[in-house]
């Protein structure tokens, strides 16, 4: 095995990023993180954030694992396109069949192409790290499928998913990332 990865699945609101329009301040994963980086001997700290940090983990990563133990692998939106990746992943649009005077809903539409192509460059940029044991923050979305790439690459992996629904069902139309 090349080592092993803890994927925490959760709402990008939640991670606390400074650059991330609808933070959603969530004690609960802040703790959930904390945790792990210090109870589960975690060496080294990836996120999916696509440049839009600082954000907890980061922060936590730095106190306790200290400097270039943390690496945001997403591109950001400006830099997707040098990797191939369409700078707009997903979209949404209003859903209320039932009544056009208040919407309330949003289904989401995810380009499949899209996201695969960015996990492929989570991946390359994973197998580049050295680490033994690392904690990687991604958006729920990607949990499953990003734990079976990485164990098709020879890691070992767990994944942990964190939506605290009576946190997130009172906020506004928030876009994936």
């Amino acid at each position: 095995m090349d080592g092993h990865i803890i994927l925490l699945g959760t709402v990008h609101e939640l991670t606390g990023a400074k650059k991330l329009p609808g933070a959603i301040d969530d004690p609960i994963y802040r703790e959930i993180v904390q945790s792990i980086l210090k109870n589960d001997t975690v060496d080294f700290v990836f996120e999916e954030i696509g440049g839009r940090g600082p954000t907890f983990a980061e922060e936590r990563a730095l106190q306790i694992l200290g400097p270039g133990r943390y690496l945001d692998v997403d591109p950001s939106a400006e830099c997707r396109e040098q990797r191939g990746v369409p700078r707009e992943c997903s979209s949404s649009f209003a859903w209320n069949p039932m009544s056009a005077a208040e919407v309330k809903d949003y289904l989401w539409e995810f380009k499949i192409e899209a996201h695969t192509r960015r996990e492929a460059i989570w991946l390359e940029e994973i197998q580049k790290t050295q680490f033994n044991r690392a904690l990687f923050v991604c958006g729920h979305a990607h949990m499953f499928s990003m734990a079976f790439k990485l164990g098709a690459c020879g890691f070992s992996a767990e994944a942990k998913a964190h939506l605290p629904f009576h946190r997130l069902c009172t906020r506004k139309h928030a876009m994936p990332m």
